[in-house]
């Protein structure tokens, strides 16, 4: 059943609407009236119906700038204009707002009830689009998990750009955000020439989506994984935060390897690959995976194997550890000033415990300081504001400088960062609705002040300013302006001897009949009687 309003300003023509036409039998639920535009506005706006039908000619607001403000902010609805001008200029200005249907008076009950039939059979068209939209979205739910191999497939393979990547996860619902990646492929040993032709070892394909099974119950059950496909083996990617150890990865899945021979009687060497902090760089991670695997012939058949114990690289002793630097960046970007603090403690300690001379010291703060940097540049604050680089590599080059010295600046620049990162993530939101109340104060006398005009004061679609607006005051724009105007009207009459004509037009509604119908509406007296109370 949809839901409708009328809106009319003569009683006997809206009550006479509602009694004389079955509306249930055409599908339509009367569910509110309005006798002029200003009310059927907020009428509209409170109860959100799927059709109204109005008349034109009403006081305060004809029927078709009511039309055009609530097509604003219900784009959908369906509008029927009952009009008793047959003229170009109406009907041009019903076709720019898109209106329904515009009939001409007099129209008979009859043609009425053709117009609601009409009008219900397109509704019942737009829902079963609708629907249809829902069953596409459905078919295409079932076709996300081919998607995601897809795009795990590409990134794999290093075939992918890093735009592409953006492109694909959003369209395949798929977070691959995460502190480091690390590619596992596990590799099925052929079967045992004396185990039996009925052995699932001997099915290549059923044996995989066993394996893919345990996976997912045993592995995704424990970190943030994608499994897949890849080069005909099962390939798990693992998303990691900054704690997780590659060690606890590879307990997990030595437990995993021992699983699928107790339960499916089948071996398997798993080949793990190098951590990465980057998803563009899974594919170097894939990599050393594969080549991982190449190494299990001399490491053991039945096993897991780690890229990175069996090819030593040099010189890890002058570079900070990796890890910790994505974890300062982290507790920076958090506003974890003790947590970001006990992060540089830790980074110089390192120093200190490998007896490092001060050449690499020097190198090894410089990769601290461009880390540092880096988050900075990356949360839009001013580096200069923190530690002017050149005083930085000035503090750093010289040999007078002591350790101590060089840790005070460094915590020092972490706070100033953080400090000025907390300044500028000031809900920008609700400064904007701050904003707009502001903008509203200061313009209600205007009478042409409306929704649009302060939208278009702070940039933003009227549709847009209508929604925040409302989340964050708990108003509509007509409930702000009106408390407004109305605060403000009653502030005049007891406080000056203002006409009623003349508070009208201050506080920007210019009729005077419509502005002794609002305030009455608002405070249920006249403002004659409200002037004679303040009086008496």
């Amino acid at each position: 059943m949809y839901r409708a309003i009328i809106v009319d300003d003569e009683p006997e023509i809206r009550n006479g609407i509602i009694d004389l036409i079955d509306f249930e039998k055409y599908g339509f639920k009367i569910v509110g009236s309005a006798e002029n535009g200003m009310e059927g506005l907020e009428l509209a706006e409170e109860l959100k119906p799927d059709l109204i039908i109005t008349d034109v000619r009403m006081p305060f607001m004809d029927g078709l700038e009511m039309s055009k403000k609530i097509r604003e902010i219900l784009p959908l609805v369906n509008i029927i204009v009952i009009s008793g001008f047959d003229e170009f200029e109406y009907a041009h200005k019903a076709m720019q707002i898109e209106i329904t249907e515009y009939v001409l008076k007099p129209v008979t009950t009859e043609e009425l009830c053709l117009v609601l039939e009409k009008v219900k059979n397109r509704m019942d068209e737009n829902l079963k689009q609708k629907r249809d939209l829902i069953r596409l979205n459905k078919d295409f739910e079932q076709s996300l998990p081919l998607l995601r191999e897809h795009l795990l497939s590409l990134m794999f393979e290093g075939n992918i750009s890093t735009k592409k990547i953006t492109e694909l996860t959003n369209i395949a619902r798929i977070d691959l955000l995460a502190d480091k990646y690390v590619v596992a492929i596990i590799k099925t040993i052929e079967p045992d020439k004396n185990k039996p032709s009925d052995h699932l070892a001997n099915h290549s394909r059923l044996a995989k989506i066993a394996i893919k099974s345990l996976c997912s119950e045993i592995v995704a059950s424990q970190y943030r994984t994608q499994c897949l496909y890849y080069r005909d083996e099962m390939a798990c990617l693992f998303m990691l935060d900054k704690d997780t150890t590659v060690n606890s990865i590879i307990n997990l899945l030595e437990s995993l390897r021992n699983v699928i021979y107790t339960s499916l009687d089948i071996n398997v060497v798993i080949g793990l690959g190098i951590a990465v902090k980057d998803v563009t760089l899974v594919s170097e991670s894939a990599r050393s995976a594969l080549s991982a695997l190449d190494y299990s012939s001399a490491m053991g058949q039945n096993n897991v194997v780690w890229i990175s114990n069996v090819e030593s690289s040099s010189l890890h002793h002058l570079h900070p550890d990796a890890n910790l630097l994505q974890s300062l960046s982290s507790y920076i970007r958090r506003g974890e000033e003790n947590m970001a603090v006990d992060c540089v403690k830790k980074l110089v300690n390192y120093t200190k415990k490998n007896n490092m001379i001060y050449l690499s010291c020097q190198v090894y703060f410089l990769e601290v300081w461009t880390s540092i940097l880096a988050t900075a540049v990356e949360l839009g604050i001013n580096t200069d504001e923190v530690l002017p680089l050149n005083q930085w590599s000035s503090k750093i080059m010289y040999s007078n400088t002591n350790i101590s010295q060089i840790e005070e600046s460094l915590i020092s620049a972490v706070r100033k960062i953080i400090v000025k990162n907390t300044q500028l993530n000031m809900d920008a939101t609700e400064r904007m609705i701050l904003e707009g109340q502001e903008y509203i104060r200061k313009n209600f006398h205007m009478q042409n002040l409306t929704a649009e005009t302060v939208s278009n004061h702070l940039h933003i679609s009227t549709s847009y300013f209508n929604a925040l607006f409302k989340k964050y005051t708990g108003n509509t724009f007509h409930q702000e302006l009106n408390d407004i105007r109305m605060k403000e009207a009653m502030h005049l009459i007891k406080n000056t001897n203002l006409k009623t004509s003349e508070i009208a037009e201050r506080i920007g509604l210019g009729e005077s009949s419509y502005f002794s119908y609002s305030f009455k509406k608002y405070y249920g007296m006249s403002p004659l009687t409200a002037r004679k109370s303040s009086e008496g």
